[in-house]
C-alpha cells in the first residue's frame, strides 16, 4: 500500500470519530453554531465574503464549508474522502445551504471544478502535511483563483508540527526542522483525532510530509501568489499537546506562555494580468 493509500484508509476512520465530537462542530444546531466553528484568526483572514464565490480545499464532513456558506459565500468544497463528502452533503442539506461538494483529489481541483475561477481560495488546519509537493498545489491554487482573487491560508505552524509529529513518531526524521518534500514522508502514530480522542486500544499510522515555513513561503511565492499578510498564532483548534488548555473561544493553547508559534494565517492574493506593450 502507498503512503498516499496507507493515509486515505487512515482519513476513512478518522471522519467516523470526529463526524461525532462535539468539539467539531458536526452536530451544531444550526448556521449560528456554525459560524463559530470559524476562529476570530480564520474569520479576520477572511475578512467580509458575503457574495464570494469560495473554494474550500480538503474539506474534510464540512463543518468549515457550511461556516463559509452561513457568512454569505457561494461555495465549493473538495475532499478525496467519499464519506466526508457524503457527510457533508447531509449537513448541507440540514442546515438548508446551498453548497457544491465535489469528491475528488485537491491536487487536481481546477480539473475537478471545470475550469472555474473564485474570488478566495481557503485552505483550514492540517492540509499542507498530506501533501509531498506545494509547488504543484499551490500553482493549482493560483489557476483556482480569479485576477485578484485571495488565497486565505489557515495552518499548523510548522515548528509546532515538529515537536507535535517528535510526539508521535519514533522515526528520528520526526525530530528534524523542515525535512523537504523530496525526503520520504515519516510516519506516525495518532492516539486521538484532531476533534476526538480515539476509542481505546485503537491506534492508527499515517504518514505526514515536513515542510518548514520556507518551504511553504516560496512555494506560495512561486505560484505566482503575492503575500499580502502572514501572522502567527499561539492559539490553535485542537489539543495538539497535553499540557493544552481549551479557551472560552474554542481555542486550545498551552497552560504556560507557549516558547512556539502553534498556527499561522496567510493571505495572498493572485496578480492582475497587466497588458503588454503593444496593447
Amino acid at each position: 500500500m502507498s503512503d498516499y493509500e496507507w493515509n486515505r484508509t487512515f482519513f476513512e476512520k478518522v471522519v467516523k470519530i470526529n463526524a461525532g465530537a462535539a468539539d467539531y462542530g458536526y452536530r451544531s444546531a444550526g448556521p449560528e453554531g456554525d459560524r463559530a466553528r470559524l476562529t476570530e484568526m480564520e474569520t479576520s483572514a477572511l475578512g467580509p465574503i458575503r457574495g464570494a464565490s469560495v473554494l474550500h480545499l480538503m474539506c474534510h464532513i464540512g463543518a468549515e464549508s457550511t461556516a463559509l456558506a452561513a457568512l454569505g459565500a457561494s461555495v465549493t468544497a473538495i475532499d478525496v474522502n467519499e464519506t466526508a463528502i457524503r457527510l457533508a452533503r447531509l449537513r448541507a442539506e440540514y442546515l438548508r445551504l446551498k453548497i457544491d461538494f465535489i469528491q475528488g483529489d485537491v491536487r487536481h481541483a481546477a480539473g475537478l471544478v471545470a475550469g472555474r475561477k473564485f474570488d478566495v481560495v481557503y485552505m483550514g488546519l492540517g492540509l499542507i502535511g498530506w501533501i509531498s509537493d506545494l509547488g504543484a498545489l499551490f500553482r493549482t491554487v493560483a489557476t483556482c483563483l480569479r485576477p485578484g482573487g485571495r488565497l486565505v491560508m489557515f495552518e499548523i505552524h510548522p515548528v509546532a508540527q515538529t515537536a507535535s509529529a517528535a510526539e508521535k513518531s519514533s522515526d528520528p526524521r520526526a525530530t528534524e526542522y523542515g525535512r523537504h518534500a523530496r525526503d520520504l514522508p515519516i510516519r506516525c502514530e495518532y492516539r486521538r483525532s484532531w476533534a476526538a480522542e480515539r476509542p481505546s486500544g485503537e491506534v492508527d499510522g499515517f504518514f505526514l510530509w515536513k515542510h518548514s515555513l520556507g518551504d511553504v513561503l516560496t512555494a506560495v511565492a512561486s505560484a505566482p501568489l503575492g503575500i499580502e499578510t502572514f501572522h502567527e498564532h499561539a492559539e490553535t483548534t485542537y489539543r495538539q499537546f497535553d499540557d493544552m488548555t481549551k479557551g472560552a473561544g474554542g481555542t486550545w493553547s498551552f497552560v504556560s506562555p507557549s516558547i512556539f508559534p502553534l498556527t499561522f494565517t496567510l493571505v495572498a492574493r493572485r496578480p492582475y494580468t497587466r497588458p503588454s506593450m503593444a496593447e
